[in-house]
């Protein structure tokens, strides 16, 4: 109610975006801070985080690192995707911690090496923990490192190696994953046979879709249309219905064929791959059928460097008060 009547008091959009995410509903928390918070996303991900709901925190977190510009916000990024398995968005979270600065951080070091070895990337996972070896400067900065690098070498069949910082290991006691990380390295050993890299979210079809989606690969995603995987086709979609500068309409072709494909394939599913794929063929078949307006002009063709630059001048440009709360209005 108090929002309602004051929509511009920041602090009262706060309390309320807190309450949502207290409340695990975090779409609610990021309507509340509004559209004028650029960092909104970051607020409500931080919230989440306090609030004990760390997977929610996580996606909500990696919308927020499109905007990251500092060091310690990809640190917090790279800890909680640790700790919650996405070893992949970690080690991508570590690099780009390190060159926003943070090079020689031991607890951001100790993450990235982890990350590294549970996702399979043994070598490179080996290099970085022999680096945070030689820069440990506490006796359980040492103990992450040297389980770092025994199932670094353990994953590279490196079995005598492995032992020897095994044993370097076990001097203090260990929890969680990094518990594992030491069982599953002495398991290697004992049977002699190389450590494998842990199951990996971001190597889905689906998700590997989005992630050329989102560096608007768009020709690459047009074959998926043939795909059996739900996820994948609607990245498909998705790309498809991007306008190019020959566009004369507000939904291509291409894309409303497509729409018709998914609604035929998809129907009687009820996976949520499939549902999330019904609405946005819903969504472009009712676009492209009612068109009241014309379609509005594109604007003027940007790579992602000149956008990204454009995007931050325009924000850092000082911005002139909202408007009046509701109870000034007249």
């Amino acid at each position: 109610w108090v929002v309602a009547r004051a929509p511009d008091d920041a602090a009262h959009q706060q309390k309320l975006a807190l309450a949502y995410c207290q409340a695990g509903r975090s779409r609610m928390a990021l309507r509340a801070l509004g559209p004028q918070r650029q960092d909104a996303p970051a607020v409500v991900a931080r919230m989440l985080l306090d609030s004990g709901r760390s997977n929610e925190s996580f996606a909500v977190m990696r919308l927020a690192a499109r905007r990251f510009r500092s060091a310690d916000a990809w640190i917090t990024f790279a800890q909680l995707a640790l700790m919650i398995g996405q070893d992949k968005v970690a080690a991508d979270a570590c690099r780009h911690a390190i060159a926003s600065g943070a090079r020689s951080d031991q607890t951001l070091l100790a993450v990235y090496a982890a990350a590294l070895a549970r996702s399979g990337e043994f070598t490179a996972a080996e290099l970085e923990a022999r680096r945070l070896l030689s820069l440990a400067t506490s006796d359980q900065i040492r103990q992450l490192a040297a389980v770092a690098l025994a199932r670094a070498l353990a994953g590279q069949g490196r079995f005598s190696d492995a032992a020897n910082f095994v044993t370097q290991a076990r001097g203090l006691p260990l929890s969680g994953d990094w518990a594992t990380d030491l069982i599953e390295s002495v398991n290697a050993i004992e049977s002699q046979a190389p450590v494998a890299a842990r199951p990996n979210p971001e190597g889905t079809a689906a998700r590997q879709a989005f992630a050329r989606l989102e560096q608007s690969e768009f020709a690459e995603l047009a074959t998926g249309l043939g795909s059996s995987d739900w996820g994948v086709f609607r990245a498909t979609l998705a790309a498809l219905e991007y306008r190019g500068v020959d566009g004369a309409t507000v939904v291509p072709n291409k894309a409303l064929d497509a729409a018709i494909v998914a609604l035929a394939r998809s129907e009687g599913s009820t996976s949520l791959d499939a549902t999330l794929l019904r609405m946005a063929a819903l969504r472009i078949r009712e676009n492209a059928f009612i068109q009241i307006d014309p379609p509005p002009p594109l604007g003027v063709a940007m790579d992602p460097a000149q956008f990204e630059k454009s995007y931050t001048e325009r924000f850092r440009e000082p911005r002139s008060g909202g408007r009046p709360s509701a109870g000034t209005e007249k």
